[in-house]
């Protein structure tokens, strides 16, 4: 069936705005509807956590609600940060072993060539071809434009083995990239370190972070 997206970034998690929570729902479908008559209209990535309202206004309207997947949201940082795991691996990103770069819009072109394949590592050639597939060219565009923040992982020598990007929505952020050298010895913790180095982020700018 064809479907019309509202508001749709094209990442795995879709961080809903202030302007989609407080739209006239039923003037939305009227003119959606108007415009792409043979299209069912969709709106993705919505919780009764963060979209309560939202999902009650759009059930009064006529809406019919599917289940896509499993999240995560981490909305008390104060308590992610207690956890004894959680400190464990803050503890990685002071090891010395790593560090991070963040790209900029003058970053080298590698660079983005690097993310992407750290990227296709882990999430097209280890787990599915059917995850979101970036180029290194949208990754660019994407920090050029102040849609995404993103960094590479670096090793001692200066060697991109991870990757991590998320974008922010008000108070609400969302990691869409992720990625790491999938041949480097589990003992490295690569994965560990970007996600504690993103859930760090999330506690210093007091965001809910939404996986």
């Amino acid at each position: 069936e064809k479907n019309v997206a509202v508001h749709n970034f094209c990442f795995s998690t879709n961080l809903i705005g202030n302007h989609l929570k407080n739209i006239n729902v039923g003037d939305l479908a009227e003119r959606l509807t108007q415009r792409f008559p043979d299209y069912a209209l969709q709106i993705r990535s919505l919780n009764s956590l963060l979209h309560h309202d939202l999902i009650e206004k759009l059930r009064k309207n006529g809406y019919q609600f599917m289940v896509s997947r499993q999240v995560y949201i981490s909305d008390d940082m104060a308590c992610v940060v207690r956890k004894k795991d959680m400190k464990n691996d803050f503890r990685l990103l002071r090891d010395g072993r790593y560090s991070f770069r963040q790209l900029l819009p003058g970053s080298p072109y590698r660079d983005f060539q690097e993310s992407c394949r750290l990227y296709n590592q882990l999430y097209l050639e280890k787990y599915s071809q059917n995850n979101v597939q970036f180029s290194a060219a949208f990754m660019r565009y994407a920090v050029v434009e102040n849609v995404m923040k993103l960094w590479l992982l670096e090793n001692q020598d200066h060697e991109a083995v991870g990757v991590a990007g998320w974008i922010e929505n008000g108070e609400v952020m969302t990691m869409p990239v992720l990625g790491y050298d999938t041949r480097r010895h589990q003992d490295e913790a690569l994965y560990r370190r970007l996600t504690a180095f993103a859930t760090q982020y999330a506690v210093k700018q007091d965001k809910i972070f939404h996986q």
